[in-house]
């Protein structure tokens, strides 16, 4: 007599739960994160890639891909403005131009360009501190 091989059923799942998973943010073709855009604290993304881009020019955008990690059509869409590049593709873009990417943070009150109180009339320093005003310049 011929043993039978013991066999699991599968539960089948309900339309409720695969609805459930479907709405809970699961990970699938299609799906963006939501980012930040570094257009609100004045960090032009665009205006950084138009000055990496003529120091590459003697590369191909495969050759840029290679180098990156990623794909032409990715690269492509960076120098197209489709997308934008995250920090550290920008960094690895400018690396690979022969140049650098500097990013800082400016503690409140130091001196920086275009922010903070630093470099006011001290009438108008007293003005903003009296009334409580904070400079986001």
């Amino acid at each position: 007599m011929a043993k039978k091989k013991a066999t699991k059923k599968r539960a089948a799942k309900s339309p409720a739960k695969v609805k459930a998973k479907a709405k809970s943010g699961s990970k699938g073709v299609g799906k963006r994160s939501t980012t930040i855009d570094p257009a609100q604290f004045g960090i032009s993304v665009s205006a950084i890639l138009r000055q990496i881009k003529p120091h590459l020019a003697d590369k191909t955008q495969a050759e840029i891909a290679k180098a990156l990690g990623t794909s032409p059509m990715v690269i492509s869409h960076y120098f197209t403005g489709h997308r934008d590049p995250s920090i550290g593709a920008l960094a690895a873009l400018a690396d690979l131009a022969g140049g650098s990417l500097s990013l800082d943070f400016h503690p409140p009150g130091s001196d920086r360009k275009g922010g903070g109180l630093n470099g006011l009339d001290p009438a108008i320093k007293n003005y903003y501190r009296a009334t409580g005003i904070r400079s986001r310049l």
